[in-house]
């Protein structure tokens, strides 16, 4: 026996995989260090480890060789894990950083270290609220569509293949169960022909009987699987009552009996289809998914492919107002802006991060914003009707949660901060000269990333000052306004950071005459941004 083949039967017992220890694998792969044992599955094994080159903590994937005729399948699956991680690019995507072949045979990868545990385990310890569930769905919808637009499907989701991290972002990982996607809409295999691959309990039908083509789909398959045990506790087998009988609102019922249709033709289409409901039921009142929507607001229009932003039914308070209307429309008026509706902010990265250098197209440097050039800003926004989210020394973290909205002058920190979003939501006064200061202001302070602008009064006039933002704008909503038109495309697409844009779209008949249809405007903004995350919801009937 050789040396190598001595080695993959210590590291294969019955079969079964032995990771090989902490000291085996540091001389092993020399350019890292390992520093701990993380997990094993089926795939090999997980250890946190220091890249020297870069001195960053990394996690190190393993898969030791695998015996006699095995061995060349188990590799060239291993492989083509590496090969796919490496086209995907995306926040809620594992990333992989290096790969390599040790010694004795040894493949192996080097990916982001999430620091955290796997969604399977978060729940078990029962560490998760029903919202915080849904905005993880809306999250791994986002990853799916990322990749099934680069042609690639997981084919094995489950909770134990979702990380969650301290700062409770989700991550996929494993897409070693993958199938790369040919032009034709046609594939083989990822393993030997024949084999199916994915978890029995999720995996979809055509995997298992092969009626239908495998495609997309069956990640939809087996996300609606996930949900369904996020929301019961359980998977769904023979005939499975509906989620609402655990308690979860009835509007999820529908959402996973689309999912788990045995026809991929029946099932949602889109990992983003999902999501509408989601994110309506996200956006309620209370802070418990109840089965009811609350008699106090009305719904609101499903939100799409990003994660929700926060909603605020707040009217602006300007001076003046008072002479203006009557003593219950201003009554009416201080009510809608006490009610606040739960979204998450249009954030492209969900992250901290140092505010981008260098000038705004055709515009003077940016000058980071001091206290008070910040305080005045901040200021600016509560007149104008908005709130804000900002960062400073003990709050390093962007965390667009509700309960982090800043809306008076007395919720500000003491210390310097920076203001980093921006939103006047559903604040019908907001027109297209307080957009022009805006801008201003936000390219003076050159830390705001996010503009919150749907159901303002702006026009497509109003976007013409986009451009001087180039450099920062991240996200971008414009829902429930009519700011969409051939010059405003124009304005988004002079925005190459732009990495979530949310519109509605208009109907047909309420376009101008002449007017190019929303949906070649969407088009050319796709083509132009190919990366631009695009949620282009349709308006209230």
């Amino acid at each position: 026996m050789s040396d190598s083949d001595s080695q993959a039967a210590k590291w294969f017992k019955s079969g079964t995989f032995v990771p090989p220890t902490v000291e085996e694998l540091n001389r092993l792969i020399p350019t890292c260090e390992i520093l701990e044992f993380i997990d094993r599955g089926g795939m090999g094994a997980v250890y946190k480890a220091k890249q020297l080159s870069l001195n960053r903590i990394v996690a190190v994937k393993v898969l030791p060789p695998a015996l006699h005729q095995d061995k060349k399948s188990f590799a060239d699956r291993f492989r083509r894990e590496i090969n796919t991680l490496a086209m995907l690019n995306h926040p809620h995507i594992v990333a992989i950083h290096d790969s390599g072949e040790a010694a004795d045979g040894l493949l192996y990868y080097v990916m982001e270290y999430v620091d955290g545990t796997t969604l399977l385990r978060r729940m078990e310890r029962g560490g998760m609220s029903p919202r915080q569930k849904l905005a993880a769905v809306v999250e791994i919808c986002e990853a799916l569509q990322y990749a099934h637009d680069k042609g690639v499907i997981h084919r094995d989701i489950k909770p134990s293949n979702i990380l969650v991290d301290s700062k409770d972002c989700v991550k996929i990982a494993d897409f070693g169960l993958a199938k790369m996607l040919t032009t034709e809409g046609e594939a083989s295999m990822l393993t030997a022909t024949g084999d199916a691959v994915g978890t029995p309990d999720y995996v979809a039908p055509e995997v298992i009987n092969g009626e239908h083509p495998v495609d997309h789909r069956a990640d939809i398959y087996s996300l609606g699987v996930m949900l369904y045990f996020m929301l019961t506790g359980h998977t769904p087998k023979g005939v499975w009552e509906p989620p609402s009988v655990a308690g979860a609102d009835r509007r999820l019922d529908d959402v996973v009996n689309r999912a788990l249709k045995h026809d991929p033709g029946e099932r949602f289409q889109n990992a983003m289809d999902i999501t509408g409901v989601l994110n309506d039921v996200l956006r309620q009142e209370t802070n418990k998914i109840q089965s009811q929507p609350s008699r106090a607001r009305r719904a609101m229009p499903a939100a799409g492919p990003d994660a929700p932003t926060l909603y605020v039914g707040a009217a602006r308070r300007r001076e003046g107002w008072g002479k203006k209307a009557s003593l219950a429309a201003a009554i009416a008026i201080l009510a809608a802006g006490a009610i606040s509706f739960f979204r998450r902010p249009v954030e492209a990265d969900g992250k901290s991060a140092p505010s981008p250098a260098g000038a705004s197209v055709g515009t003077p440097a940016a000058v980071p914003a001091d206290r008070s050039d910040a305080r005045a800003f901040a200021k600016w926004i509560f007149d104008h009707g908005g709130f804000l989210h900002a960062t400073w020394s003990t709050q390093k973290e962007r965390k667009p949660h509700s309960d982090l909205e800043i809306r008076t002058l007395s919720g500000l920190p003491e210390e310097d901060f920076e203001i980093w979003r921006v939103n006047f939501v559903e604040n019908p006064a907001f027109n297209d000269g307080d957009l022009a200061e805006l801008i201003e202001r936000c390219r003076k302070a050159g830390t705001v990333t996010n503009i919150g602008l749907q159901g303002t009064a702006i026009t497509p006039a109003g976007l013409s000052s986009l451009p001087k933002v180039a450099d920062t704008l991240k996200g971008l909503d414009i829902e429930r306004t009519n700011a969409l038109s051939a010059d405003s495309t124009n304005a988004i697409l002079a925005c190459p950071q732009l990495a979530i844009l949310r519109l509605t779209m208009r109907y047909k008949v309420d376009l101008p005459a002449g007017a190019v249809p929303d949906e070649e405007l969407v088009e050319r903004i796709r083509q132009g941004l190919p990366d631009l995350n695009i949620h282009a919801s349709n308006p209230e009937p």
